[in-house]
C-alpha cells in the first residue's frame, strides 16, 4: 500500500468519524431540548 492511497484513507476514516460525531451531537441537541423545553 503506497503513503498517498493510505493518506486518502485516514482522510476517509476522519470524515466518517466527523460526520459520525455531527449526527450524534444532532442527537443529543434535540434531545436536550426535548428535555429543557417538555
Amino acid at each position: 500500500m503506497s503513503k498517498h492511497t493510505d493518506r486518502n484513507h485516514l482522510k476517509e476514516q476522519l470524515y466518517k468519524q466527523r460526520e459520525a460525531d455531527a449526527k450524534f451531537a444532532d442527537e443529543v441537541g434535540k434531545n436536550e431540548h426535548l428535555i429543557l423545553f417538555s
